[in-house]
This record gives C-alpha cells, structure tokens and sequence, in this order.
C-alpha cells in the first residue's frame, strides 16, 4: 500500500499519518479502506492537530466520530459515497471550513447551524434526499458553489439569488415547478457570465 504521496504533508495510510501526527495537512483514507476494509473512523482524529483536509470517500462510513471537532485548522471535509442519515454535529464546530462535501449519502434533513461556518466556500449536497435547506445558510456569506443535484427539493428558499458570493448553483434533478426556477434564471440574466446555474 502507498503509505504517502510525494506531496509534504499528504497521507494516504492511517499507520504511516500516525508516525507523524503533527505533519499531517492532508489525510486520505481510501486506499485503508480499499486494502483492509476499514468501515469507521478511528476516534482518534484529534491528535492530527495540523490537518487541513480529510477525505473518507467511499468507505460504507455513516458516522464521523466526536474527534472531528477538535481538528482546529480542517478547511476541506469529503464525506462522500457513504451511508450518512445526518450532518454530525460536530462539524459545526469547525469555524475554518471552507468545504463540506457529502454528496452521494443518504441525508434527508440538515441542521440549522450554518451561521456556525462563516468562511464556507464550496457546499455539495448532490445525490442525497433532502426536501428542504435550513435558513441559516443565507448568512452564507462566503458560499460561492452550492450543488444540490438530485434530491427531493420541492422548492427553493427565496434567500437563495441574495447569496453575496453565490456563483455556481445546481438544482438539476430534484421535484422543481417552473415558478420556483424562475428566480435562479432571473438571478443568472442579472449576473451574465459571472454566474451559472443548472437546473
């Protein structure tokens, strides 16, 4: 198994992150999961205090332990392709998170903490089964790609064209009315090449 990339600070084994916990920027643990069917998360997250990125993609995972809020510099979390019913709450206990991506989960409902999460950027909800957004992402100030391909989205919040920094939005594939799109396509005749939206 690769233990490491080439890139300072990039881990692809828990064993090889464990040896150096305080190098570690960016851990990546789908090659533990494909190579010895890793099927949770260690509870020791948190002595990884300069971890920048966690990746757990595809790994059948439907909990993140309790240790993920005490990772003080995580910017970036993938949590895709797995088996996740709901946000963990601990993320919200992450105030430098610039992306959150769960895409391909089983969510149904998100907790209303987003004004938790001041500086994030990038949002991937895609494939999952949500009906509705909570309120407190419109003080997403900083939210510049919100992805919400393929859920059960009946309508959109009318918070949603006022995003500041809203630039990328995908809405395809969920239980949309014409009347409820016709904000999004005002929202991109407004803004010109600046935004995109599919829908």
């Amino acid at each position: 198994m690769t233990q490491s990339t080439t890139i300072e600070g990039v881990f692809k084994s828990l064993a090889a992150a464990r040896r150096a916990p305080l190098a570690v920027r960016v851990l990546n643990l789908y090659l533990d999961w494909r190579d010895q069917g890793l099927e949770e998360l260690p509870s020791d997250l948190d002595v990884f205090q300069n971890l920048e990125a966690l990746v757990v993609s595809g790994i059948r995972c439907d909990r993140l332990p309790d240790g993920i809020r005490s990772l003080p510099k995580l910017r970036v979390l993938e949590f895709s392709d797995n088996r996740m019913q709901h946000l963990p709450e601990g993320i919200f206990d992450l105030p430098r998170l610039e992306e959150l991506w769960f895409k391909e989960n089983q969510l149904e409902q998100l907790v209303d903490n987003f004004t938790a999460l001041p500086n994030l950027r990038l949002l991937n909800l895609s494939y999952n089964q949500l009906r509705a957004l909570p309120d407190s992402l419109a003080s997403a100030a900083k939210l510049e790609e919100l992805l919400l391909t393929a859920n059960h989205l009946s309508s959109l919040p009318s918070w949603m064209p006022s995003l500041p920094s809203l630039k990328i939005l995908d809405v395809e594939g969920n239980e949309l009315a014409p009347k409820d799109l016709a904000p999004i396509g005002q929202w991109v005749d407004e803004h010109g090449t600046s935004r995109t939206a599919t829908y």
